[in-house]
């Protein structure tokens, strides 16, 4: 059932673009200067997304792994991996109104109180990268956002999704 609520979450696409969070982690002993090759990792092909939105998202972790230099290879120095999440939450908030004359200086009036509940979706994105000889998380970038279910340019929204979060790799040394 969670497979299912994620993938027509995603398949309403992604986020609204100008509301994403990005953030990203790393292992700060890794030496990424001696990753030069990549290869999806099978979980990749079972994420819970139909065909046409699962080839634009690789595409687009392609396309910016090339940017950063990456070819892919069948014996890769990282595997990369991709999940997708899913939450409803819930926002309430009450507006209240003022009516009537000089309610401020204690003559009469009256006031109105509304109470509004908006319900939406955060998705998050993440992507992986596995060093392939360890085993181990090298890197981890997140994008996290209200999912739109009005937008229509899903290829261009991924893309922009994927670029935002890969702006973060390499990690700069501290």
């Amino acid at each position: 059932m969670k497979r299912l609520i994620v993938f027509g979450l995603f398949t309403m696409l992604l986020f609204s673009c100008e509301s994403i969070k990005i953030s990203m982690d790393y292992d700060n002993t890794a030496d990424f200067s001696k990753y030069k090759t990549y290869k999806f990792d099978h979980r990749v092909d079972e994420l819970p997304l139909n065909d046409l939105n699962k080839d634009r998202l690789k595409n687009a972790v392609n396309t910016q792994m090339a940017a950063k230099g990456f070819t892919e290879s069948d014996n890769p120095d990282l595997y990369v991996d991709i999940v997708l999440t899913a939450q409803q939450e819930q926002n309430t908030y009450a507006t209240t109104n003022y009516y009537g004359g000089g309610y401020r200086y204690g003559r009469g009036g009256f006031s109105t109180t509304d109470v509004n509940t908006v319900n939406y979706v955060v998705g998050t994105l993440f992507i992986d990268l596995i060093d392939a000889e360890t085993e181990k998380l090298v890197w981890q970038g997140r994008g996290e956002g209200t999912i739109d279910e009005s937008t229509k340019n899903r290829e261009k929204n991924i893309n922009d999704v994927v670029q935002k979060i890969f702006y973060y790799y390499p990690p700069k040394s501290n």
